[in-house]
């Protein structure tokens, strides 16, 4: 089943939105609009990202190759975050 489909029949059944993997929502940036233009809430799942690295950690490590796994931007659009521990944490306001 398509992330489209699983959006129409949310729609349809009148849940309050999706989650969905943040790294998805990266690669494909589409399915923000096509989510929201249905009335949906969408959270971004990120409890498989690993967790940024202190500036102690930064600043001791001259290999900067691994600074753009952590320096992820969330899309616009997305209404909330899911992180590793079960937070799931929304922004202050969500425009339906």
């Amino acid at each position: 089943m398509s992330i489209k489909e699983s959006a129409r029949i949310a729609q349809g059944n009148n849940f309050m939105g999706l989650i969905c993997r943040s790294s998805l929502l990266n690669v494909v940036p589409a399915l923000v609009e096509t989510i929201k233009e249905l009335g949906l809430v969408l959270v971004a799942d990120t409890s498989d990202e690993v967790e940024p690295p202190t500036q102690k950690e930064l600043s001791t490590n001259a290999n900067t190759m691994g600074v753009a796994d952590w320096a992820y931007r969330m899309p616009d659009g997305v209404n909330g975050v899911m992180k590793a521990n079960g937070i799931l944490r929304f922004n202050d306001m969500i425009d339906m």
